[in-house]
């Protein structure tokens, strides 16, 4: 049930991203790049081997945590 959750939320979220690309097409880089991202992390839910799964998820997140550490960085000093 869970993996047809996340299959749906996937889905609605690659409309919006669609949407904006149609009405902003000035955004069509980040849609795009937010796109396969989006579509890639859903499809892995997909996959049947679940250590394979958990090893790209903690990659995921501190790949996300790093990035929040360097926006951080650099906004403090007034860089960004």
């Amino acid at each position: 049930m869970i993996r047809e959750v996340i299959l749906g939320a996937g889905a609605i979220y690659l409309a919006v991203l669609f949407l904006q690309l149609v009405q902003r097409p000035s955004t069509a880089l980040g849609a795009i790049i937010a796109g396969s991202v989006l579509g890639l992390a859903t499809g892995l839910y997909w996959y049947d081997n679940e250590h394979h799964i958990h090893k790209w998820e903690r990659f995921a997140l501190w790949v996300a945590v790093l990035l929040f550490l360097i926006y951080g960085i650099f906004t403090y000093p007034g860089v960004l």
